[in-house]
């Protein structure tokens, strides 16, 4: 564990008063903002001050400096796609798309698992760019490798339930057939970030063309029906 996670631990072990909390929640929120349009050369702490109203004194009553921010950032982030990917998968997802394709199962699978993944932009500019960083400072490189790692079982169970009763079954380890849906949607989302859409529908409709063209080549290729 490194020593920026420890600190975490030190941290959380002693319950924060509401207004610290709430202190903290919106010192995130800003740092997340300002890192999705800047980057992170813009996430100093006397911009993310400004950007969620507080002064310095406030952000070092709650943090010892951006890095220590950015592990709360990570871990919220984290939470928020255990929670979406841990939803029960509803066939009110695909209500509104064609019926020949709600009719194939793997096609099917795929929109569940596509339209499972956050559609808003800034989600993921925020994320290649604590990846980047990740890469130049171990210690919130080690937190990135969680958080991906996180995601991936989030996926693979998110496989296997939507696999379940459509007779597919797969023929590697669930993890293997995540990391292969997830390079494939990494993909296309860095793409989306250069050639971004005019709107939230413009950039749903190409999400779900992309899945269900894309995606169920990758299931075929790591499952066999068997009725």
């Amino acid at each position: 564990m490194s020593d920026i996670s420890r600190e975490r631990l030190k941290r959380i072990a002693k319950e924060p008063t509401p207004r610290r909390r709430d202190t903290a929640q919106k010192l995130v929120a800003a740092a997340a903002e300002i890192i999705a349009e800047v980057g992170m050369s813009g996430a100093s702490v006397q911009q993310i001050c400004t950007r969620a109203g507080f002064t310095r004194g406030a952000f070092y009553s709650s943090y010892r400096d951006v890095d220590h921010l950015l592990v709360d950032l990570i871990e919220d982030r984290a939470a928020l796609l255990d929670d979406v990917l841990a939803r029960t998968v509803s066939p009110t997802v695909c209500k509104d798309h064609d019926r020949d394709r709600e009719a194939d199962a793997l096609t099917q699978a795929a929109l569940h698992i596509g339209l499972a993944l956050p559609l808003e932009r800034d989600f993921y500019l925020l994320h290649d760019e604590l990846v980047l960083y990740g890469a130049r400072h171990a210690h919130i490189g080690e937190l990135m490798r969680s958080y991906d790692e996180r995601l991936e079982a989030g996926i693979a169970s998110l496989i296997e339930r939507v696999l379940s009763g459509t007779g597919y079954r797969l023929d590697v380890a669930p993890a293997r057939a995540a990391s292969l849906v997830l390079a494939v949607c990494e993909r296309f989302y860095r793409a989306l970030l250069l050639r971004p859409a005019r709107d939230e529908q413009a950039t749903r409709e190409r999400v779900v063309d992309f899945v269900t063209q894309a995606v169920p080549l990758v299931l075929t290729s790591v499952t066999t029906y068997r009725g």
